[in-house]
């Protein structure tokens, strides 16, 4: 089965972001599985409301993405033409800023993506109409852990291995240390700076997670974020197998036959790459598939 999660970038279309897991909300949004569940007129559920706000984040995160890939560029850039020797000196100021305050936008938006998927998942493996919300993704994913909601074995185990130390959520959102957490409570900046590598004959880029006045939490903060969205996409893929299921069996019991997996992944439009990520093995650290 292709990749759900991932950036696609084939000549002729613009770049996508495949959000498989958007379609957790279709029992709920989709006119036609409304009808068949014999909903005639649109009504305002809280499932629908949460869509509404995800769809939102989801065009947010992307940009948030954009702005950070594009600054980053535009720093390689500032260095590869001198730095402060350049005709530009003032840039040294100017792109870190603008980069930094991306780089919290990513996060921000991130967590709010998740957040989002963790309001939804009582829903979807309940047949009540208002079941109780978990308070953020972190509180879902303990109520799963601990058997307080039914849900699969394949469930929980998918939660149960986020704990893991190398796990995307531990390196981005666990307490104290992931990167969000550094970034919004303590006083954590991503930190451009050059240098002229062994071999190279012109500076490039250092971005780090670093705190003010104290260690560097993460050396390359690209190489981190990126591995953090790839682990991110294929837990994603296998989270929205799960869920995407479960939907499937309840639909079936109101007599509606739905195989979400027939259907196209919804895509969010990407920005157009420039010259300089012709060769990039990444576009906006995203994973990359050309599959259609």
């Amino acid at each position: 089965m292709p990749r759900r999660h991932c950036a696609v970038i084939e000549s002729g279309i613009r770049p996508q972001f495949r959000v498989g897991i958007w379609r957790v909300f279709y029992p709920w949004i989709d006119p036609d599985l409304l009808l068949l569940q014999g909903y005639v007129e649109p009504t305002i559920t809280r499932p629908s409301i949460i869509e509404f706000h995800f769809r939102r984040v989801v065009r947010r995160l992307v940009s948030s993405l954009g702005r950070l890939y594009q600054s980053v560029r535009e720093w390689d850039r500032f260095l590869e033409e001198g730095g402060l020797t350049s005709a530009r000196p003032y840039l040294a100021f100017d792109i870190p800023e603008e980069a930094g305050i991306a780089a919290d936008s990513v996060f921000h938006y991130l967590n709010l993506f998740i957040d989002d998927l963790a309001r939804i998942i009582p829903f979807v493996l309940t047949e009540e109409v208002n079941p109780k919300e978990s308070d953020g993704f972190s509180a879902i994913k303990n109520i799963l852990i601990k058997g307080n909601l039914a849900a699969s074995q394949t469930l929980i185990k998918l939660f149960a291995e986020l704990n893991r130390e190398a796990s995307w959520w531990s390196r981005g959102f666990r307490r104290g240390v992931g990167m969000r957490q550094r970034l919004t409570h303590y006083t954590d900046l991503v930190i451009f700076e050059g240098s002229t590598k062994p071999g190279d004959a012109k500076m490039s880029a250092d971005v780090s997670l670093a705190t003010i006045g104290g260690p560097v939490r993460v050396a390359d903060f690209e190489e981190a974020l990126k591995m953090l969205l790839s682990d991110l996409c294929e837990w994603l893929d296998l989270l929205d197998n799960e869920l995407l299921n479960c939907l499937s069996k309840q639909l079936k019991k109101k007599g509606v036959s739905w195989n979400p997996f027939d259907e196209p992944s919804p895509v969010v439009v990407l920005p157009e790459p420039d010259e300089a990520m012709l060769d990039a093995s990444h576009y906006l650290y995203l994973p990359m598939c050309a599959q259609p």
